[in-house]
């Protein structure tokens, strides 16, 4: 089940995403195309390290290419961004 086709299901789209998935951040994201360019909600992403398996890279290019601006980020254990649709942002 991905975030797009559960979203098509139930005729619900989201207002906010939030991924925290210990490494398989992409795979959420290539889930979520419809969700991104139809609902434009903001995103949450949290992350380990990229020794831990995430790509940072990776997220920061889809994220960017679907017209997302990170407008907040932080680090704990983890980091933390969030991702707002560019067109929302000042």
């Amino acid at each position: 089940m991905t975030v797009d086709s559960l979203s098509e299901a139930l005729d619900v789209w989201p207002d906010v995403i939030t991924i925290d998935v210990e490494g398989h951040e992409q795979h959420v994201l290539a889930g979520a195309t419809r969700a991104l360019d139809l609902a434009r909600p903001d995103v949450h992403v949290a992350m380990h390290p990229p020794e831990f398996g995430a790509d940072h890279d990776a997220v920061e290019a889809t994220m960017t290419g679907a017209g997302y601006v990170r407008t907040l980020q932080w680090a704990d254990h983890e980091g933390h961004d969030v991702w707002t649709p560019e067109e929302r942002t000042p």
